[in-house]
């Protein structure tokens, strides 16, 4: 997407459609696999914790859990809508593009 910066104001801007639905593909694809992963760990994690309920690192190795836990459903959900964004996002840019070169053949431009 370049810009190029000129007295009086912006020239040049562009967006590509395709290279956004690549980043929003990329952004749910890696939510997918943050919660994949989350998913493969809590077991493990939870057989850890339980086997030092009796210590006193059981206690803070179960909250440690429940808070990576929570941030990485977080940002899983943060990619997710981001990428939902931009997939939208494109699809708008995509729609006012047709709708441009509509007009213009409407016209009788190129």
């Amino acid at each position: 997407m370049p810009i190029e910066a000129r007295q009086g104001g912006v020239e040049g801007f562009r967006v590509q459609p395709e290279e956004l639905l690549g980043a929003a593909s990329a952004a749910r694809g890696l939510a997918a696999q943050i919660l994949a992963e989350l998913q493969s760990l809590s077991s493990p994690a939870e057989l850890a914790a339980t086997a030092l309920r009796a210590c006193r690192s059981g206690e803070a190795v179960g909250s440690c859990i429940q808070a990576w836990q929570s941030l990485l459903t977080g940002l899983a959900g943060e990619l997710d809508r981001g990428g939902r964004n931009l997939a939208q996002t494109a699809a708008v840019y995509r729609a006012g593009d047709s709708q441009a070169a509509a007009r213009f053949a409407a016209v009788g431009g190129p």
